[in-house]
């Protein structure tokens, strides 16, 4: 089951402020959007939150099963809503498009959707990067065709293979640019910086004992990566059993057991320490 709500511990950071303005610009008809970055910096949850704001929308994850056109196409399809499909791409695509079409011509009827609030219907699409090149161009093509909103996210393999620009694999420079001028706009989203880990740190689901394990837990985030970060909360408090809070030593028993080093510890002090 594929969830559609960011996380309780998600916050509106600036680079989550930056996808909703490029969100916005894609609704009101710039070409799709891109959103590109390392593992762990909060993209997934950055869309699932898109989801959650906008009503008219579809969000779906690409996984390595999905990477071919036809793949592609009936994953789309699935995630309308759609579960009775023709075997051949040509066919599930022209589903796929009159779905599509429709979606964006009756909004109106969309719950949650108050007018004027949201013009086309919202595609989000996560993992991009597993994507074979002809499905990136496809889905590119479905949307503006369409007039359905764009928004993919994916790792830096993505930007370089949207770039245009020309490297090691058989694409041609030509087949790049007709992916790269289909993307409208695009953004990275960076790590996060110890300020934002802080206030993750500090939510309520992971119960730190004191100032202390606030700054640990958040010194060892920005060393790493949020979702590592989470990850090291989440163990130090199942660490802690029937305790209350988590302390500082919870998260010290945390890191050794999720690197398997005691010298992993020094991650949750100062840089100078």
């Amino acid at each position: 089951m594929v969830r559609l709500q960011p996380k309780p511990h998600f916050i509106t950071t600036r680079s989550v402020q930056i996808a909703e303005q490029h969100a916005e610009l894609v609704l009101r008809g710039i070409n799709p959007a891109l959103i590109t970055g390392k593992a762990g910096v909060g993209k997934t949850e950055t869309l699932l939150y898109l989801k959650s704001k906008y009503p008219a929308s579809a969000y779906l994850k690409v996984t390595p099963a999905d990477k071919s056109p036809l793949g592609m196409i009936k994953l789309v399809h699935r995630q309308m809503g759609y579960w009775e499909q023709a075997r051949h791409h040509q066919d599930v695509r022209a589903a796929v498009l009159a779905a599509l079409k429709d979606k964006n011509g009756s909004l109106a009827n969309w719950r949650g959707v108050e007018p004027g609030s949201q013009f086309r219907f919202l595609l989000l699409v996560d993992e991009a990067q597993n994507l074979e090149p002809k499905a990136l161009k496809d889905l590119l093509d479905i949307a503006i065709d369409s007039g359905t909103a764009l928004v993919m996210a994916g790792n830096l393999e993505t930007e370089s293979l949207a770039s245009g620009k020309p490297s090691g694999d058989v694409l041609s420079l030509y087949e790049r640019s007709q992916i790269a001028t289909r993307i409208g706009c695009r953004m990275t989203m960076f790590p996060l910086g110890l300020d934002d880990m802080l206030k993750i740190a500090a939510k309520p689901e992971f119960s730190l004992d004191d100032m202390d394990a606030h700054k640990a837990a958040a010194r060892y985030g920005e060393k790493t990566s949020v979702r590592e970060m989470i990850t090291l909360l989440q163990q130090a408090k199942l660490l802690a059993g029937d305790q209350t809070t988590v302390t500082i030593n919870h998260l010290r028993e945390a890191v050794i057991f999720s690197k398997n080093d005691p010298k992993a510890i020094k991650l949750l002090e100062n840089r100078a320490a």
